[in-house]
């Protein structure tokens, strides 16, 4: 388990088989072509692939959504805990357009502390999406590209 930017950086990519985490959203966020300090957001548009973004979901129970991800890490379902919120979500989005999010959950690595976890690249479903189940989201890659910070 690596959790060195620079690391995956010199490599090319990041692989789920690489057990690749990072301490925070910046650090991760900072193997795509562009150095952030710090970050907040949890979701946000991929600095060189712009028809991607790079997502940040909590795995653990928070006050805001309830994120689930199945046992073989191939589907992520995403549901606002508020459904006004949650029908606002899936209304927004379009129907024409690609939702492909490089991923990394916050949850605990096998020591036990909080990181960001990659698990992978994942495609919108919009067929299996409901205001009642949530977003669904389904493993497309299990590797993405990398870039250097210029």
């Amino acid at each position: 388990m690596e959790r060195d930017t620079q690391y995956y950086i010199e490599k090319g990519f990041i692989d789920v088989n690489d057990n690749a985490e990072f301490r925070t959203i910046a650090e991760a966020a900072s193997c795509f072509g562009k150095k952030y300090i710090a970050s907040r957001r949890s979701y946000f548009r991929h600095p060189k692939e712009r028809e991607k973004r790079l997502w940040f979901p909590k795995l653990y129970d928070n006050k805001d959504w309830e994120n689930t991800i199945s046992s073989d890490e191939s589907v992520i379902i995403s549901k606002s805990k508020f459904p006004e919120k949650g029908k606002e979500e899936i209304d927004s989005i379009k129907p024409d357009e690609d939702y492909i999010v490089v991923t990394f959950t916050r949850d605990r690595n096998s020591e036990g502390k909080m990181m960001y976890l990659f698990r992978g690249v994942y495609e919108l479903d919009k067929d299996a999406m409901s205001y009642e189940k949530g977003q669904v989201w389904k493993k497309i890659a299990d590797r993405i590209k990398t870039y250097p910070t210029l």
